[in-house]
């Protein structure tokens, strides 16, 4: 019959012996679709197995596709990139304190010296950079230290350095 096909893509009655739709331009040979399709496969099944899934296969069905997707590990993925630290729960402390704090300025650097006794590891020590200001927190045992040092706009926190029972903050414009 003359208009017998239909437009896989946009579904309008095309001739039998077109090759693309004049509406849509869409590829009318069964060969551009498979080999479209087997692009698209390809490319999706190696970004699978790079996260170390099974793959992934896709074929036409009907007006649609038909994808399936293998989530059985084919392999172990290592990674190069350090592990995210996820900070540990802690207990609400029973005291909490406000530092001595000492503020110097070094060839135009703000540098603020924070005094939080019995604190000994850099992981009990949680820093926030707010918009104007500072936040510090420490803890040790029960105990834990609280500080918020309003910053001048446009200052920024550059470094830190951390020895056990003080925290060095380096802060400039």
């Amino acid at each position: 019959m003359f208009w017998s096909r239909r437009c896989p893509s946009c579904g309008k009655k095309v001739k039998d012996d077109w090759n693309y739709c004049p509406y849509c331009g869409a590829s009318l040979r069964e060969e551009d679709e498979k080999d479209f399709f087997g692009q698209i496969e390809r490319e999706f099944d190696r970004i699978f197995k790079s996260f170390g899934f099974g793959g992934i296969k896709i074929k036409p069905f009907g007006r649609g596709v038909e994808i399936t997707i293998s989530s059985k590990p084919v392999r172990k993925q290592t990674y190069a990139a350090k592990p995210r630290v996820v900070q540990q729960q802690r207990k609400p402390p029973k005291v909490v304190e406000e530092p001595e704090t000492k503020v110097e300025f070094e060839n135009g650097t703000k540098v603020i010296k924070i005094e939080i006794p019995g604190v000994e590891k850099n992981e009990d020590v949680d820093i926030k950079t707010l918009p104007n200001s500072i936040e510090v927190k420490a803890y040790t045992g029960e105990k834990a230290y609280f500080k918020v040092i309003p910053l001048p706009p446009n200052y920024k926190l550059i470094s830190r350095k951390f020895e056990p029972g003080r925290l060095v903050l380096y802060v400039t414009p």
